[in-house]
């Protein structure tokens, strides 16, 4: 680590992406919320993450909090995200931009942060550092130790193993950021052979990696359900392609329910990486439109990654971790540009966008919580006034709706619509410990049961209803229907 050499300069970033970062995340502060897999994990006392094949989430978690069991100090993790990502910043801003002025790599580094598609990894209470933590593993193992010869090879081999142990989707990052040291090394001007052999290294060592984690950690890991059906990669067969196709097609199109004004931002800052000329005292001497425009797709690409070949990838957008690679050559691009006004506006809209959507995002959370609480509070004593008995079967139907104040947010921004949890319903089992955190006993009904439930709804009167939910009864089962808003018209 001697070689990172760090200087006052470094200092001071470090402290201002604390600072801003500090700004950016006040709303999820305030919000305070459970975000979906936190209400099995406050309830469990189980993070249940050794069974999704990351052991050594749970180790630093204990570190932390020196207790086995799920012990919930929030909002201390994404406090501690900020120094883990202000890390990563320091180094990306000296292996990446080293010639840049503070202002500029303060600028170049903020997307590891502040970009909306990483507002689903911030939100969660309990690993929301961890994610951060591997994002910084992700920067070590692609920038550090590149120069260190053999013994370089094993510490960024090691680093990628304990980034698979801790949270595997930050692999996409590592990669995006290698491919970004190859085509900068192109705009260089240097080898393009060096630069694809280097490229090739990166990539045997990301495999050497994944075999060493089979090896040393797979083995010793107790995969649950959820973990084994999306952790599978593609067979090779003779429907490989297809498969992939559909990956592409599904992952594209979750990626892209960004902010309309984030995507023109993005859009036009790829034009100008294209046609625009780089200013003279750029570092960089750029290269033909082709190359910039391959590199670009290639980017797109990049931000799901390695999801693409599994046989059934998480759709969320908490996979898209190889996203700040594409904004931060974007950004580079646009202020490297001769169109240097129209460059700084666009990254200013971009910033600015992804800004307004975390405020706006983490009072759409705190509303939907507090309707969740009414609502699932209201379920409970309804069923309480109509005979409910301590181990009767309680089986939710339906979805949740969205709080009424939550109307006009979700209606107008597609990326809040993607966030937001609607944990009350059939989704899952989520609905059942929103009702457990409410005190309701957790005893989950069978796939049998829930579809017998919903041909019983056809024949039974309900014995309680208003417009947010219906409750059927027979015998010791209750049925309860979450009602949905209306489509609009």
């Amino acid at each position: 680590m001697k070689s990172l050499n760090i200087k006052t300069e470094d200092k001071k970033l470090f402290l201002i992406f604390n600072l801003l970062g500090f700004l950016y995340i006040i709303p999820l502060l305030i919000s305070n919320t459970f975000y979906w897999d936190d209400y099995k994990r406050s309830l469990s006392g189980d993070y249940g993450w050794e069974g999704d094949g990351r052991p050594l989430a749970d180790l630093f978690v204990f570190l932390l909090t020196e207790n086995t069991i799920n012990l919930d100090i929030a909002p201390l993790p994404l406090l501690l995200s900020l120094p883990a990502l202000a890390i990563a910043a320091v180094i990306i801003s000296k292996k990446l931009f080293p010639n840049e002025t503070l202002l500029k790599k303060t600028i170049l580094s903020t997307p590891i942060l502040v970009n909306p598609l990483f507002l689903g990894n911030i939100s969660f209470r309990f690993e929301c550092w961890i994610m951060s933590l591997t994002q910084l593993f992700a920067v070590a193992a692609a920038l550090l130790y590149r120069n260190n010869g053999i013994k370089g090879y094993i510490y960024r081999t090691v680093i990628l193993v304990v980034l698979l142990s801790t949270y595997q989707a930050s692999l996409n990052f590592y990669y995006a950021l290698c491919f970004m040291v190859f085509i900068f090394s192109v705009m260089n001007n240097n080898s393009l052979k060096d630069a694809l052999v280097c490229l090739l290294t990166d990539a045997s060592l990301m495999v050497a990696s994944f075999v060493l984690y089979k090896i040393t950690v797979i083995p010793f890991v107790h995969f649950h359900d959820y973990a084994s059906g999306h952790n599978s990669i593609l067979k090779v067969n003779a429907d490989i392609f297809n498969k992939i196709l559909k990956n592409t097609y599904t992952l594209f199109k979750l990626q892209w329910k960004l902010p309309t004004p984030y995507t023109i931002s993005m859009a036009f800052l790829a034009i100008i990486s294209i046609f625009s000329p780089i200013i003279k005292n750029s570092q960089f001497r750029k290269p033909n439109k082709c190359i910039i425009l391959l590199a670009i797709i290639a980017f797109i690409f990049l931000t799901p990654g390695l999801c693409l070949l599994l046989d059934n990838p998480v759709g969320a957008d908490r996979i898209f971790l190889g996203f700040p690679a594409l904004l931060m050559f974007l950004f580079y691009m646009g202020m490297s540009s001769s169109w240097k006004i129209l460059g700084v506006s666009m990254i200013s809209l971009n910033l600015f966008t992804a800004v307004s959507t975390c405020y706006a995002y983490g009072n759409v959370l705190r509303q939907e919580a507090d309707y969740r609480d009414v609502v699932s509070t209201a379920i409970i004593n309804k069923l309480l006034e109509n005979g409910y008995q301590f181990g009767d079967k309680v089986i939710v139907l339906g979805q949740e709706r969205a709080a009424p104040a939550n109307v006009p947010a979700l209606a107008s921004n597609r990326t809040l619509r993607a966030l937001v949890p609607r944990i009350l319903g059939d989704h899952d089992v989520w609905g059942y410990y929103v009702l457990a955190k409410q005190g309701l006993p957790l005893n989950f009904p069978s796939d049998s049961e829930i579809d017998a439930a919903k041909m019983k709804m056809a024949v039974l009167t309900p014995i309680y209803n208003d417009f947010r939910f219906y409750i059927y009864k027979t015998g010791a089962e209750f049925i309860v229907y979450v009602m949905t808003e209306p489509s609009p018209t």
